[in-house]
């Protein structure tokens, strides 16, 4: 039986493009469903958006604390914004939050280590 790769996991195939928004609905909890890292999600959502780029993300609110913690390790701007959604009919039922943040571009000034 040959060795199926799980698509789940897989890079997105983006070359050339990179983009300025990025929106995921539920899909960090349904990445990690599916046995995913998240943070390697977030590594490659880093490596596809533009510098100055937005990403929305809306999720089960304990994955939303858990991206907020690795937000400074990916140097996104934390002016992020959190806000509960209304309900509708494509809640999840359980209890959700927003997050929107913004990539940084990187300075020499930024990288130095003191």
């Amino acid at each position: 039986m040959p060795n199926i790769v799980d698509s789940w996991c897989e890079s997105f195939s983006t070359y050339p493009r990179t983009y300025d928004l990025l929106h995921a609905w539920l899909l960090f909890s349904e990445m990690e469903n599916q046995g995913c890292s998240l943070e390697d999600l977030l590594i490659e959502m880093d490596r596809v958006m533009r510098p100055h780029g937005y990403a929305i993300i809306r999720d089960k609110t304990a994955v939303i604390n858990y991206i907020k913690k690795l937000l400074p390790a990916l140097r996104w701007d934390d002016w992020s914004s959190e806000m509960k959604p209304k309900e509708d009919a494509l809640s999840s039922g359980d209890e959700e939050s927003v997050l929107i943040v913004r990539k940084k571009l990187w300075d020499d000034e930024a990288l130095q280590v003191s």
